[in-house]
């Protein structure tokens, strides 16, 4: 009998982690992506500039944008895999 509660109970603990570990990486997944959302719209902002042109220092700003998201988005890329059931 004290076999049958301990797997039974050891299994609702397996279970808990599991749904706090789900809940924990989608949550860092939908924060990541506000963030990817927020350099995108920024992206976009500077490039609709009225009259097409864009001074030397936004061009500047927008390579250094397109950087830091192609950055974010690779270290996006590794992170499941490096941090998911460790």
């Amino acid at each position: 009998m004290k076999d049958f509660v301990r797997n039974v109970a050891d299994g609702v603990r397996e279970r808990n982690r599991a749904l706090f570990e789900d809940e924990f990486f989608n949550g860092f997944e939908g924060a990541a992506n506000i963030c990817l959302s927020v350099l995108s719209e920024s992206i976009a902002e500077i490039k609709s500039k009225p009259g097409g042109k864009s001074s030397t220092q936004e061009q500047l700003l927008l390579l250094k944008l397109y950087e830091i998201k192609d950055e974010i988005e690779a270290r996006l890329r590794d992170f499941p895999a490096n941090q998911r059931n460790t």
